[in-house]
């Protein structure tokens, strides 16, 4: 009834249930965005420029924020080191598989965005840079299977790059790829998954195989 988009939880045998709402079980007054769920269902992120998923949101910014489908509680993720609410918006969550971890975008527009990734067991955020110059194509951000690696995809002038992003590494940003736009700007890397820490699969349009010739 509120007129806008939402999150559904589809579980076999059960009703289709909203999990874009409040902890109190309130309706969003505003549309909900991206989308991530955990490995077992119970942890689902979601973004949203919604001023009443939880209390003292005055930021009139697209926050994220993660539902717990068992208790039916919501909480905002996307806040400043010391808990504040911030002035830009956040996009693009991805839970981890075990749903202790919530990977997202703060984005000031093109370049100098930055990923954050929030510990839901311990209510605290660290930022992970990506390298220099680079833009973050919004909704690129995922975990592998392994907690401490991320995929995502970054534009950086006329090319795209596919990157392995080591939370636990000095040297975090790997990349997977690159590929080059052509006259019409029309080649890109759609989207990098990670099965592990030295597998991955990505879908483009570009023939990076030598028997790629369709």
């Amino acid at each position: 009834t509120n007129g806008v988009d939402d999150a559904f939880l589809w579980e076999q045998g059960n009703p289709l249930r909203r999990i874009s709402v409040s902890s109190s079980g309130v309706e969003a007054n505003d549309a909900t965005e991206s989308i991530s769920m955990d490995a077992n269902g119970q942890y689902i992120a979601f973004s949203s420029r919604a001023t009443n998923m939880v209390a003292g949101d005055s930021n009139l910014k697209i926050d994220v924020f993660l539902h717990n489908t068992l208790n039916g509680q919501t909480l905002r993720v996307s806040r400043g080191m010391s808990g504040q609410q911030l002035d830009l918006d956040s996009s693009s969550p991805s839970v981890s598989a075990d749903g202790r971890f919530v990977a997202y975008l703060v984005e000031p527009g093109g370049v100098g965005q930055a990923m954050y990734v929030y510990d839901r067991l311990l209510d605290s955020q660290v930022r992970l840079l990506p390298p220099a110059n680079v833009s973050i194509v919004p909704d690129s951000l995922n975990f592998g299977r392994d907690q401490r690696y991320l995929s995502y995809v970054a534009a950086l002038a006329d090319e795209e790059i596919a990157y392995r992003f080591d939370r636990f590494s000095i040297a975090p940003n790997f990349e997977l790829a690159r590929v080059g736009s052509d006259e019409y700007g029309a080649l890109y890397i759609a989207e990098v998954r990670l099965a592990s820490a030295t597998q991955a699969v990505l879908e483009t349009n570009q023939p990076l195989a030598a028997n790629d010739r369709n």
